[in-house]
């Protein structure tokens, strides 16, 4: 490169320095005032007992929180699920191809440089030298090798800008790879609970039916004998009737479960051979960490994907601004050309030529200043819609507290349910063996129990599942090393 060209690439560079970028500079939300999720909690550091399991105000969400259920084959769904569920892979397929365009509109804030060149031949006559055809003609070879330089000095920072944007945009893909791994612990664990419950529900309504028959057995005994009419053989044949009705209900909500379980893990239904825990196996964590409004920010991954996108659009803003500015080129040219090749390396064959290029827009029919106005347009929305998810936030986890304290009165009542009609009906029964009771009040009996039975399944799986619904609901525990490095190499094993 000339002295001139140097010369002037370093001015240019001075210029670019000094200059600023237009649009407004991002600045991240402030953090929620709200000290408290519900009213009259405990302060930061406190231990409240609520439902039995004593929730840790101020502390952070445990790492691989799904161990706190104390269930070994829970925790190797959750690690075949993170290693062969495609969610994973596709968001980090996203969040590769973010980090390729950010290196895309890097690269335009630095010079290009080609190289061009090659032999061609000519027929010229005259009018090559703006003169009349006549003046001179011939044919001739030319050869021509040259190093051509391009620069579009960023002095409005629209460029810049641009950057900005796509940085905020690799931000934001790498928030939405943690909510892919969030979201998909949390739907391994509920998941797991549903099939779980389905399958207590399954062998509680089968035991109801064996029971039931040997009742039946025993009522058509009676009716053989006279001592009990045959309305009483044919209401409980249809209460048997009934429960075995259910069961197919039953089996299928299994079933559908079972598939999506598979489908969570990465295989398909056919192949699923996972071993899933009894609904008894799993362990109520005695003490559930709750962190404070302040961290839940930092540890959301939705709240997090809203800042990067408010960040994004707010940087947009700055290049439709910059858009509306004049802008200056840089273009350098540095080689050789000769009608022989034997002298084209010679000094008397090098060619050179610098210059600049200012442009500016006049007249755009307002579409600029249109682009300008949609930009701040959509920094609003993201700025609203960013409000809305920290509100949402706040609410999950403040529904998912309220949800463990109702639950466990719930889980209460159903125990006590099922005691009381469980007495009822072995009464009941021992009445009706004995003769001394009436069929219609051992079939009500049956009917009760059977539904206590069913309602306290429900209740305990509720349990689990709320507990679970929390640990999601305050960032579900990505931030553990693990998660980290994982959602880290997802942007690098391809590259």
């Amino acid at each position: 490169m000339t002295g001139l060209a140097r010369t002037a690439l370093l001015a240019a560079s001075a210029v670019l320095a000094a200059s600023c970028a237009v649009g407004p500079d991002f600045h991240a939300p402030a953090a929620p005032t709200a000290k408290s999720y519900l009213r009259n909690e405990p302060e930061a550091g406190a231990a409240a007992d609520v439902a039995h399991q004593a929730v840790a105000y101020g502390e952070p969400v445990a790492n691989h929180w799904y161990r706190l259920f104390q269930s070994e084959a829970l925790s190797d769904l959750v690690k075949t699920a993170l290693a062969h569920n495609p969610t994973i892979e596709a968001a980090g397929a996203s969040l590769r191809a973010a980090r390729a365009e950010e290196a895309v509109v890097a690269g335009q804030l630095w010079p290009s440089l080609g190289a061009s060149g090659g032999p061609s031949r000519t027929r010229y006559n005259g009018s090559y030298f703006y003169q009349p055809p006549q003046f001179e003609e011939g044919t001739a070879n030319r050869y021509s090798l040259t190093a051509d330089l391009a620069y579009n000095l960023d002095i409005f920072g629209g460029t810049r800008r641009a950057i900005e944007a796509s940085q905020a945009d690799v931000a934001y893909q790498q928030a939405y790879a943690a909510d892919a791994y969030a979201t998909l612990v949390d739907a391994v664990v509920e998941t797991a609970f549903a099939l779980s419950a389905d399958r207590a529900r399954i062998a509680a309504t089968e035991a109801l039916i064996a029971s039931e028959r040997k009742q039946l057995s025993l009522i058509q005994a009676q009716e053989h004998a006279g001592a009990v009419a045959e309305d009483s053989v044919l209401s409980a044949q249809a209460q048997l009737e009934a429960s075995e009705r259910s069961l197919p209900g039953l089996r299928q909500a299994e079933a559908a479960a079972q598939n999506q379980l598979a489908a969570l893990l990465g295989t398909t239904p056919d192949a699923f051979d996972a071993p899933v825990p009894d609904l008894a196996a799993f362990t109520l964590p005695g003490q559930l960490p709750v962190s404070l409004p302040s961290d839940l920010v930092a540890q959301r991954p939705d709240i997090r994907m809203a800042t990067d996108r408010l960040h994004k659009a707010n940087a947009e803003i700055g290049v439709a601004e910059a858009a509306r500015l004049p802008s200056l080129a840089l273009t350098a040219q540095y080689g050789a050309q000769s009608t022989t090749t034997a002298n084209l390396f010679s000094g008397s064959a090098a060619i050179w030529s610098v210059a600049g290029d200012l442009a500016a827009p006049i007249f755009a029919g307002g579409s600029l200043a249109a682009e300008a106005r949609a930009a701040r347009a959509r920094r609003d929305e993201a700025a609203a819609s960013y409000r809305a998810t920290v509100l949402n936030a706040f609410a999950e986890v403040a529904s998912a507290l309220q949800a463990i304290g109702n639950d466990e009165s719930a889980a209460s009542f159903a125990a006590q349910e099922r005691e009381t009609a469980g007495a009822a009906r072995t009464l009941a029964d021992r009445r009706l063996q004995a003769g001394a009771g009436n069929a219609l009040s051992l079939l009500i009996a049956e009917s009760q129990y059977q539904s206590a039975v069913l309602g306290e399944i429900d209740a305990t799986a509720q349990r689990f599942i709320d507990t679970a619904r929390l640990m999601r609901a305050l960032g579900g525990g990505w931030q553990d090393a693990t998660a980290q490095r994982a959602i880290s190499e997802s942007g690098d094993e391809h590259e």
